[in-house]
């Protein structure tokens, strides 16, 4: 959870810094603000919750917990890697400014 406030703390200055940028560093700043806090909220948590739980079933797991820790971690993974694209188009515009 301290690595979900610091991605917060960080995309909160980000977008901050970008603000006078224009329109599409401030796009893509929000928007990497924007799916850090998906996943501090809306996915964190419930990753954690059935995590736990994880830890003392027998295995095989139940087809249902494994398809629901599955489909967290998959949509966890991939806000990370679209964070991960607006971060670089970020950066590209940064790198192509005069």
């Amino acid at each position: 959870m301290l690595g979900c406030a610091v991605q917060l703390v960080l995309g909160v200055v980000l977008v901050g810094l970008a603000w006078r940028l224009g329109a599409a560093s401030r796009i893509l700043a929000v928007a990497a603000l924007l799916l850090a806090v998906f996943q501090a909220v809306g996915l964190a948590g419930a990753i954690a919750a059935v995590g736990r739980g994880l830890d003392f079933h027998k295995r095989p797991l139940p087809p249902e917990l494994g398809r629901r820790f599955g489909i967290l971690h998959g949509a966890y993974a991939m806000a990370d890697l679209v964070k991960a694209g607006a971060l670089a188009g970020l950066e590209l515009l940064l790198l192509r400014r005069p």
